[in-house]
């Protein structure tokens, strides 16, 4: 009988908590042996132009400008994440239009383990209802780690 790898999606999006949840996913998928998916997602409320669209334009400059960052911030929080470790995860990285707590419960199906960070500001509590992390704990029926920006490898736990 073999051992199958399991899958782990991480949602990341350049920020210190999702730097904090994409270093806790990495250790789990090194300690288990598991995949990892990294997801970072992307949208904006602009649309094509009927200009646009007689110019054969797909997306608009907002739309071009957003899907950049994005991949930006997940390149370099993916590159942050894996300096110096020893026996690095298979990384799946996708970049996906959408709203990030509906794309990554979507996702998290798939896996046996969704990590998200969380953001414990005081500034953020009257947000809390749109929050990523606060999505996915009302919608995700699996498992599910949440990780504070204040987690670190040597010992913290996640909340």
């Amino acid at each position: 009988m073999t051992n199958t790898p399991g899958l782990i999606v991480v949602g990341v999006d350049g920020t210190i908590s999702g730097d904090a949840a994409l270093a806790f996913a990495v250790d789990e998928a090194e300690r288990s042996g598991d995949r990892l998916e990294v997801i970072t997602t992307w949208d904006t409320r602009t649309a094509l132009t009927s200009l646009d669209a007689a110019y054969g334009l797909v997306m608009s400059p907002a739309e071009y400008l957003a899907q950049g960052q994005a991949e930006r911030a997940q390149k370099e929080a993916l590159e942050r994440a894996m300096a110096g470790r020893r026996r690095p995860p298979v990384v799946r990285a996708l970049v996906v239009r959408g709203d990030a707590g509906r794309v990554l419960v979507n996702a998290g199906r798939q896996g046996r383990l969704l990590v998200v960070g969380c953001r414990p500001d005081r500034r953020a509590r009257g947000l809390l209802g749109r929050s990523v992390s606060r999505y996915c704990a009302r919608n995700f029926s699996g498992p599910l780690t949440t990780v504070s920006p204040t987690w670190s490898r040597d010992g913290a736990n996640p909340s």
